[in-house]
Formats: C-alpha cells, structure tokens, sequence
C-alpha cells in the first residue's frame, strides 16, 4: 500500500508499516557525541510548544484552532525562526516537511554527521529515524485463521456469515494476505 500524505505528516496505511521508535537524544552534550546515527529521513522534534498546545494559540477546549488569527500567525513565525536557527547550525539540512501545529518541528533526510551535529544543537529534543518495519506471520497462522473463518461462515446465519466475513478480512489484513475473492455463481 502507498503512503499517504495527511497535514504534511506521512503516514502509510496498511498492515505492511509500523511506526518507527523515537530515538531519545541525550540530555548531556557528552553522552549526544556516543549516540551513533545512520543516514536516513529523520523527524526532528524542536524544543518550543507546537501551536495547538502554547498558552496563546491553543484553542479552548471543545474548539477549533483558528490558523488565521493573529496570535498564532505571530507565533508560527517565532518556530519558523527557531527552526532556521536549528537549520543554520547544520551544513546542508533542507528539511522536506516543516511542522507546527501539533508538533514542533521538520523532517529532512540527513547524512549520520548531520544527524549527529542536530542531536547537538541546541533546540532540538528528539530526533525520530523513519523506517518501514513489515509486519511477517507464518503460513500457518494464515491459513488457520482463514479456515476458522471460512468454516464458520458456511454454518452461520446471514448475520453471523457477514461477522465471520469480517473476522476472515481482519484476520487476513493483520496477517499481510488477503483472501480471494470468490466468482459470482460459484460454491466456496
């Protein structure tokens, strides 16, 4: 399945991707230089509040939050010039996604020496290496749930057919196979 772009954060549907664990950076700047990185896209988390949770921009509770005011105009500029401050202390980093409003921050694909100088920079809490992670099951696993499945289907009511249906899509879809599709006309 294709990754699918929703308010500049990617996000993959599907059983075939998992999210990444984050990779805390050290509070010390001497325990950031034993952290080893790899080249990579990189989520990094900045240090300041994103709009939706800073005092001034936050919406009130049961509300929207309103990108067009003035007080979280002004506020996104301010990260804007965080975030370039972050950017300038590292050669090279052109971030591909820059991040506001629920979290502070910007995706950029980096070498290991710029991951590791921005584990440094001050402003920066947390750096998030992007990696696709597929899900594997054995064979027998599939096929016993597909089974269960299908054989309570056969016995069942019309209502009970379409819950076990379901249960045989679920289980295929957390599986990483889906079932066949049976042709109009034929038996089972």
């Amino acid at each position: 399945m294709a990754p699918a772009l929703v308010g500049g954060l990617i996000l993959a549907s599907g059983p075939l991707a998992l999210a990444a664990p984050t990779t805390p950076v050290p509070k010390s700047s001497a325990g950031a230089g034993r952290q080893t990185y790899t080249a990579g896209t990189y989520i990094v988390q900045l240090r300041d509040k994103p709009v939706a949770t800073n005092a001034t921009t936050a919406p009130a509770a049961g509300r929207r939050l309103d990108t067009r005011s003035d007080a979280v105009r002004d506020y996104v500029g301010q990260l804007k010039q965080e975030r370039d401050k972050v950017l300038d202390a590292v050669r090279g980093v052109r971030p591909a996604y820059t991040y506001q409003y629920v979290l502070n921050g910007f995706a950029a694909k980096l070498t290991a020496t710029q991951a590791a100088r921005l584990a440094r920079t001050p402003g920066v809490v947390s750096l998030t290496r992007n990696e696709m992670l597929h899900l594997t099951t054995t064979s027998g696993t599939a096929a016993t749930s597909g089974t269960a499945a299908t054989t309570a289907g056969a016995n069942a009511t019309k209502s009970e057919a379409g819950t076990a249906a379901t249960a045989a899509t679920v289980t295929s879809a957390a599986t990483g196979s889906l079932p066949r599709p049976t042709p109009p006309g034929s038996s089972g």
